[in-house]
């Protein structure tokens, strides 16, 4: 019996070091919130036996079979007041730009530093079963995949570039709200003129990231790996599969390619962890209930502008309720004595309060995330990205209301958050939608896994791919072939007009032959009669 045991120990134990394989992960966006996401998702991998390496924010160092490359110095960058102010008053074109000037920059990090350097150099000999990239941080990172002769996975914590999809033969659809790029005109049932301006949008949108966007991503693929660095064009479209942070429950549903796998709420906690002493004891004291007010990690809020703070805290002047709010410099000045201010939020913990009765934010996808995990209703005020996308959807499933940046001002702050406070439907309405989220067949982390090992397992699922994404957009939504009709249609129309023209032209020049050739004494009549 113990030799039967130990034989079976023993081969459980040679099929995990079999199975084992080598992962090449590439996320580094300096970015708090969208890290969080991804480290359970690695922590399960490296549990499975899997070998890591990773291009990111240090969190786990002393694992072994875990290699840490630390990129935690781009915070310097992201985190400075003039990009913040530079994403709050430009318009969603030129911070599309500004956006993609920043992707190139970290690209251009990624590759210049030693370490990874030491990685993709031609005579190292490095291997991966995998390559797994954050794309949202730009295409020129998928090269590494080419680099490795390995499978690619692309991995978002919120939505992705529309390009991506496209690329991979998913659908954009201006008429109808499915591209958080084109926030400002999303909508249902929008009139013609809109609708054609959304198209036109969308083809120079298509155009741009074909013209402009993805050449530079391939120059700064090709600077690094020369011939190593493949087509990007085709390293993209022939992704195994795409995982996007988003959930049913909350975004508006399309049509997708059956390689994009959605999950959402990695990081929300199962049991949240004890309050720090001070922050317990004011929101133990708000019996009537307290709001908390946070714009994330990416956006601050002390980086705002000095009049939208002043909005901000008149606002808080104005409401008769305990504040909690995420402030990260030192206190503004006037502020009320109902306002409690820290630099560093337990987030989750908070939520998870009972006395919680509104949360006011960005529109975060993980902020979302964990207020609908808990039961939250929102008060919604977007700055950036698919910011407003999310809250629109939001808005119209009754569980938060959106405010205007550009026009914000306190006695809308306050309305908005006296009607969500005090208006039991909202609860009502994010509870079911609690309900929804938490309801899955299957854990979205070991739904993810096991897709992993099997990309691994068969070295890509090309199966699983969308020959339609190889066709020009032309192809592709048929418009040559409604072209070709509606020019084949007004040539017939043109031609039957011709005819008809022609038919009258000559049965009226007939009836004037007639007529003159038979009007009595018109013959008879001299030059001058008939002239008069």
């Amino acid at each position: 019996m113990q030799t039967r045991n130990a034989l079976l120990s023993i081969t459980m134990l040679l099929s995990i070091v079999v199975n084992c394989k080598r992962i090449l992960i590439i996320t580094p966006a300096p970015l708090h919130s969208h890290q969080l996401v991804f480290r359970p998702l690695w922590q399960a991998l490296h549990k499975r036996g899997h070998e890591l390496v990773l291009i990111t924010i240090p969190i786990n160092a002393t694992l072994s079979n875990y290699t840490e490359i630390d990129f935690s110095f781009l915070k310097v960058t992201l985190h400075n007041e003039e990009f913040m102010s530079q994403h709050l008053s430009n318009s969603i074109w030129q911070v599309e730009k500004i956006t993609l000037d920043l992707m190139n920059m970290i690209n251009r990090e990624t590759f210049e530093h030693p370490q990874v350097r030491q990685l993709y150099a031609p005579e190292s000999n490095e291997k991966f079963d995998l390559v797994i990239v954050d794309v949202m941080l730009g295409p020129a990172l998928c090269s590494f995949a080419y680099r490795f002769h390995a499978p690619l996975i692309g991995i978002t914590s919120t939505e992705v570039y529309q390009y991506i999809r496209y690329l991979l033969g998913d659908l954009l659809l201006p008429s109808y709200p499915s591209n958080w790029e084109f926030d400002r005109n999303a909508g249902f049932n929008l009139p013609f003129w809109q609708r054609m301006t959304n198209y036109l949008e969308m083809l120079a949108y298509i155009y741009r990231w074909t013209y402009i966007y993805m050449p530079q991503q391939q120059e700064i693929a090709r600077k690094y790996l020369s011939a190593n660095a493949g087509d990007l064009f085709d390293t993209i479209g022939n992704m195994s599969l795409l995982f996007l942070g988003r959930s049913f429950t909350f975004t508006y549903i399309k049509p997708k390619v059956p390689n994009i796998i959605y999950f959402d709420s990695l990081h929300v906690t199962k049991k949240p962890s004890p309050l720090p002493k001070n922050l317990k004891q004011f929101l133990d004291g708000a019996t009537e209930g307290f709001v908390y007010m946070s714009l994330g990690s990416t956006i601050n809020s002390s980086c705002l502008p000095k009049e939208k703070l002043s909005v901000v805290v008149q606002a808080f002047t104005k409401l008769p309720y305990k504040i909690l709010w995420k402030f990260e410099k030192e206190k503004p000045p006037r502020i009320p004595d109902n306002v409690f201010i820290m630099k560093w939020i337990p987030q989750q913990e908070v939520l998870a309060h009972p006395n919680i009765k509104v949360f006011v934010y960005q529109g975060g996808v993980q902020s979302t995330e964990e207020a609908i995990h808990f039961a939250v209703p929102l008060v919604g005020i977007p700055l950036m990205y698919d910011q407003g996308y999310t809250i629109n959807r939001l808005f119209e499933k009754g569980v938060a209301r959106r405010l205007n940046y550009n026009n914000l001002s306190d006695t809308d702050l306050v309305n908005a958050i006296r009607d969500v406070f005090n208006d039991k439907q909202y609860k009502e309405n994010m509870i079911r939608l609690s309900d929804l989220i938490k309801d899955k067949p299957v854990d979205d982390i070991e739904k993810l896994v096991w897709w992993i090992e099997h990309v691994m397992r068969y070295n890509g699922v090309p199966y699983m791919r969308y020959n339609g994404a190889d066709q020009p957009f032309y192809e592709r939504y048929d418009t040559n072939i409604i072209a070709f009709l509606a020019i084949a249609i007004f040539m017939i129309i043109m031609i039957l007009l011709f005819v008809l023209t022609e038919c009258l032209y000559f049965i009226i020049r007939n009836r004037m032959l007639i007529y003159t050739t038979y009007k009595p004494g018109f013959h008879n009549m001299s030059v001058k009669e008939k002239t008069s």
